[in-house]
């Protein structure tokens, strides 16, 4: 399952998951949800941020504020249709202006 929520972290979140290939959903059977979300988050967080000319990097920033506030929107709109957030960082814009979230 380790290896399962790797793969599914790396496929949404590398690229900032600004790739038309990424993952938008993963269907999990609900007798091993919880378990698999603790290890999607696990993996989540194993991801390496950084700059993206950097070839250890696996999640750069957006590709602008603005596309980091449509994101944050649409964050917004799943916390108030009662959605879990499970994982956030504290990005925001550095000192280049990289959209961080």
């Amino acid at each position: 399952m380790g290896a399962a929520a790797a793969s599914i972290a790396e496929g949404a979140f590398a690229f900032a998951g600004q790739r038309c290939t990424a993952n938008r959903r993963a269907i999990i059977d609900s007798s091993v949800y919880d378990i698999f979300v603790d290890q999607l988050v696990l993996a989540s967080r194993r991801l390496v941020w950084g700059d993206p000319a950097d070839e250890k990097t696996q999640i750069g920033p957006l590709i602008s504020s603005a596309a980091r506030n449509r994101v944050e929107a649409v964050i917004d709109r799943a916390r108030a249709a009662a959605f879990r957030v499970i994982s956030l960082s504290e990005k925001s814009n550095d000192a280049r202006g990289n959209a961080w979230l």
